[in-house]
């Protein structure tokens, strides 16, 4: 199974804006959804490409209260898959008539190639 690492909710107060609360998430998981290895980088990281259905995505963001299903995506820590976290890299959208029905994420367990991308 492969989960979307989202920030939860946080409630207001003087303790929170000046950053003295930690940060929590939750784990949303998402289907369908096919995960495919890619040859490691350079840097011997290991890379994943993950295909998600645009739809389901949509119903997170609605659900989320988020703006569109890229800054869903955005503001995602990165997705959990067999227990590790996968910081997302790059996000594509395949379209038909103007409208997404998949989206192709890249991911890796290093953080070197988000900052590389």
């Amino acid at each position: 199974t492969v989960a979307l690492r989202l920030p939860a909710p946080v409630a207001g107060g003087a303790a929170t804006e000046l950053g003295l609360t930690a940060l929590s998430f939750s784990d949303v998981t998402i289907s369908p959804a096919v995960i495919r290895s890619l040859p490691s980088s350079g840097q011997g990281a290991e890379r994943y490409e993950i295909l998600l259905s645009a739809g389901a995505l949509q119903k997170l963001a609605e659900m989320q209260n988020a703006a569109s299903v890229n800054s869903l995506l955005a503001s995602a820590a990165g997705l959990v898959y067999n227990g590790k976290l996968l910081l997302i890299y790059d996000v594509t959208a395949d379209a038909f008539a103007g409208s997404p029905y998949l989206y192709r994420l890249h991911a890796t367990v290093n953080s070197a190639l988000r900052t590389a991308v």
